[in-house]
C-alpha cells in the first residue's frame, strides 16, 4: 500500500509542473487571441466610421454642387450684362475665383475620404496631404485627428500624440518610406 501512495505522489509531482506549464501556455494564447479579436473589432469600427464619413462627405458634395452651379451660372450672366461696368470686374473675378475654389473643395470631399480600403492606392505627393483645411483657426468638426490617423493607418503608418502636463501637444505622423517618386 505504501508503494502505491508513493507512486501517486511521484506521479502528482511529475505531472503538476506539466499541467501548470500547459495552463500558462493556454492562458497566454487565450490572452493573445482576445487582443486580436479586440483589435479586429476596433479596425472594423474605424472602417465603419470612415465609410460613414465618406458617405456624408460625398452626399454633402453632391448636395452643394447644384447650388454652386446655379451661382456660377448667375455670375456668368452678370459678367455678360455688366461688360460696360469696369467697377464690377474685380468683384466678379473674385466671385468666379471663389466658385472655382469651392468646386475644388467639393471634389476633394467627394473623393478623399470616400476612397474605400479595397481600392488601389495611387502615389501622391506628400505636400498635397498637409492638412488641407477650409476652416479658420479654432473652427471645425473635430474629426481631423481621426481622419489623419485613419489615413496614416491605411497607408501602413500611424499617428502618435504626446501631451505632457503643462506643455503643448506633439503630433508625430509615421508613414512607410518608399524610394519611388510619384
Amino acid at each position: 500500500m505504501m508503494a502505491h501512495v508513493v507512486g501517486m505522489w511521484a506521479t502528482v509531482a511529475l505531472v503538476a509542473p506539466l499541467v501548470a506549464v500547459t495552463i500558462g501556455v493556454l492562458r497566454r494564447a487565450l490572452d493573445q487571441a482576445g487582443r486580436a479579436v479586440q483589435q479586429a473589432a476596433q479596425e472594423r469600427q474605424r472602417s465603419e466610421h470612415l465609410a460613414a464619413l465618406g458617405t456624408l462627405d460625398a452626399g454633402a458634395a453632391h448636395e452643394l454642387a447644384t447650388p454652386l452651379s446655379t451661382i456660377a451660372l448667375a455670375v456668368g450672366e452678370l459678367s455678360r450684362r455688366l461688360v460696360d461696368r469696369p467697377d464690377c470686374d474685380e468683384d466678379l473675378a473674385l466671385t468666379e475665383e471663389q466658385i472655382a475654389r469651392c468646386r475644388a473643395i467639393l471634389a476633394r470631399l467627394a473623393a478623399d475620404v470616400g476612397t474605400g480600403m479595397g481600392e488601389l492606392r495611387t502615389p501622391q505627393p506628400i505636400g498635397d496631404l498637409f492638412f488641407f483645411t477650409t476652416k479658420a483657426a479654432g473652427e471645425g468638426t473635430g474629426l481631423g485627428l481621426f481622419v489623419a490617423a485613419s489615413v496614416a493607418q491605411q497607408l501602413g503608418g500611424g499617428l502618435a500624440l504626446t501631451s505632457p502636463p503643462g506643455g503643448g501637444t506633439t503630433v508625430a505622423l509615421y508613414l512607410p518610406w518608399s524610394e519611388t517618386q510619384p
